[in-house]
């Protein structure tokens, strides 16, 4: 499930990656997700292991596009750094932030939002591990996190997990459970050997899970990712 740039770069043939990497979402952000009038951004990063390479390649897409990218502020102490922040949010008049941060610099930039009523709409990659808005803040959010998600949140598979979990399904859920499927439709194909399960996966490729087609390129990736854009910091 990971989303890391690097995690398939060697040709591990026992890897494959269901999500899509790093820079195939800011691709879809930046094209698809981020409307064409939002045009004065803000990115925000923290110093993270893999907020850092997220954020380059953010910001050296905005630079060669057509966006006006106000300020990139980096957050290595939020102590310090806080201050400068809500400073920089208030004065710039941004249309949308776009951000690179952990889940804790998440809530505590929400918190930031809903203290000072702003109310611009934030974009997001989406990596494991990343909470909600809502949920990392301790908040309702008065800001809403646009980010790429695997399925369509009105599909019978999201409405069923709604019903039955009392939530909204996830990135991890939806993922997990086509992974899980692959693995042992490929064990009941070829058998329970570790190379009979390494053919059975790649036989797999064009299989359609939850998560839409998957089609395996060379180095194990899902090169027929179908993405829509999730709004959260909403009620379930």
């Amino acid at each position: 499930l990971s989303t890391q740039i690097s995690l398939t770069a060697t040709g591990v043939p026992w890897i494959f990656r269901l999500p899509p990497n790093n820079r195939a979402q800011a691709i879809y952000l930046l094209k698809h997700g981020i409307p064409a009038g939002l045009n004065k951004l803000i990115l925000i990063s923290d110093n993270t292991r893999q907020c850092r390479p997220q954020a380059t390649l953010i910001r050296n897409m905005l630079q060669k596009s057509k966006r006006n990218l106000l300020r990139h502020v980096q957050i290595r102490d939020w102590q310090t750094d806080h201050q400068v922040l809500q400073n920089l949010l208030t004065t710039l008049k941004a249309d949308a932030i776009v951000l690179s941060v952990s889940t804790l610099h998440l809530g505590k930039i929400s918190k930031l939002l809903n203290r000072k009523k702003l109310t611009m709409p934030l974009f997001s990659l989406w990596r494991p591990g990343m909470g909600s808005l809502k949920e990392g803040s301790g908040n309702t959010a008065q800001s809403s996190i646009i980010s790429p998600f695997p399925i369509n949140r009105e599909s019978p598979v999201a409405k069923e997990y709604r019903k039955r979990f009392k939530q909204r399904i996830s990135h991890a859920a939806i993922y997990g459970y086509d992974a899980a499927g692959l693995l042992i439709r490929a064990i009941q194909l070829k058998g329970l050997r570790h190379s009979a399960i390494l053919k059975g996966l790649r036989s797999l490729s064009g299989h359609v899970g939850e998560s839409g087609p998957i089609r395996w390129d060379k180095l194990g990736n899902n090169r027929k990712n179908r993405v829509f854009f999730n709004i959260s910091g909403q009620s379930p």
